[in-house]
Parts: structure tokens; sequence; C-alpha cells
């Protein structure tokens, strides 16, 4: 059973990552946009994304099973707290994919709390797989954690480009002329 819940949990970390492709690929590589890959991944992206939660949602519940996990006990949050906090983020993620999420919160506050919540997971998912498969690799650690590796990388440098080359700044060696 723990292979299933492995491959659920690979399978839930391959679609998350699939869904954040399409916005660092349009940033870096501006010729994606047009393509139609792009175009096929932002169409689908709320089901890719549903998908991740909800295989994720069977990890966690033969993990669980499997376990037999004392929920009264502290150590037990303790031990799993980054699954804990994936599964959180994941349903908030779920639950506000809807258009009329999108129009309660308003497009920016929407935009704004799933790159956050995207991004912290995507990290947090990072340390849940070096945390919870230190000592117990399956086939499905070394993939899951080169492909967390190159999402953060693309994250990191769309990230640079957008504050340096999209969003030029005045030059920080000019000094402004004071109004008298």
């Amino acid at each position: 059973m723990i292979q299933i819940a492995n491959a659920l949990g690979f399978s839930a970390l391959l679609f998350f990552i699939i869904g954040l492709i399409p916005t660092n690929a349009r940033i870096i590589f501006p010729r994606f946009k047009i393509s139609s890959i792009h175009k096929l991944l932002i169409k689908g992206r709320r089901y890719i994304g549903l998908t991740a939660f909800f295989l994720s949602l069977g990890h966690a519940y033969l993990i669980v099973r499997q376990g037999n996990f004392d929920f009264y006990d502290l150590e037990t949050f303790s031990n799993f707290s980054s699954g804990i906090i994936l599964g959180i983020s994941f349903f908030i993620l779920a639950i506000t994919s809807t258009e009329r999420s999108q129009k309660k919160l308003g497009i920016s506050n929407w935009r704004r709390l799933h790159h956050w919540l995207s991004y912290t997971g995507l990290f947090t998912l990072g340390w849940h797989v070096l945390d919870k498969m230190r000592d117990n690799y399956s086939i499905f650690t070394w993939p899951g954690l080169i492909l967390l590796a190159i999402i953060a990388l693309l994250y990191g440098l769309r990230k640079y480009l957008e504050l340096n080359l999209l969003n030029p700044r005045e030059d920080k060696g000019v000094v402004q002329k004071s109004r008298h």
C-alpha cells in the first residue's frame, strides 16, 4: 500500500508542477506564449490543479490509513507538519479555483493568493519529500526532487526577469534633483 501512496504523491507532484509551468515558461521563454502547449496548459490549468489536489488527498488518506496515526498526539502533527501545511494549502487552492472565487476575491487578490500558496507549496513540497523520504527512498524520490528543483530554478529565473528586466527601475546610482 505504501507504493500506491508514493505513486499517488508523485502523481500529485507532477500535476502540481505541470500547473506551474505556463506562467514561468511564458515569462522566461516569451515565444512559448503562442505555442499550442501553452494554450492547452492554460485552458486546463484549473483541472490540472484539482487533479493534483485529489491525488494528494488519496496520498494522504493512504498514508494516514497505513500509519494508524494518533490525532490527539502533538508529536503526530509535528512529524507530519509539512504534509499538513501542504494539505491546507492545496485545499485552499482547490476551493478558490472557481470563477466565483475570482469574482468574490477580486482578480488581483485571487492571483496574489494563488501565487503565494502555489509557490509556498512548491518549497514546502520540497521540504516534505526530503523529510519523509530521507531514509526511505523510493523510485519516485529522486525524479520528484529533480523536478521540484527545476521548477524552483525556473521560478527564481522568472522572478529575476520580472524584477530586473521586465520592470526596470530607475538607476540606483543617479542622485535625484531636489526641488527648491
